[in-house]
């Protein structure tokens, strides 16, 4: 996915970042790309992944949602990193 514009007129601007997907058999990995981000927001629910946070020169929003296939093994789950 590559950045691109999410909003409304009424509403804030909001980016959706560059994401990289890999997966093997029993296991996934996304990589997110936000220059400088902060305030790192990353939720992992039972079919889904939410995303966000603030990057770039000037801040701005950046935003994404990922349905997941089937619902993660929560006993399995790694922990979740920030690379900087």
């Amino acid at each position: 996915m590559a950045a691109g514009y999410r909003g409304t007129v009424e509403g804030p601007k909001v980016l959706q970042p560059s994401v990289l997907w890999a997966q093997r058999k029993d296991s996934i990995f996304v990589t997110v790309d936000v220059k400088d981000a902060k305030d790192v927001s990353v939720q992992l629910e039972d079919e889904s992944l939410n995303f966000s946070a603030r990057g770039g020169e000037d801040g701005a929003a950046y935003s994404f949602n990922l349905d997941l296939f089937a619902p993660i093994r929560r006993e399995a789950k790694k922990e979740l990193g920030v690379k900087l």
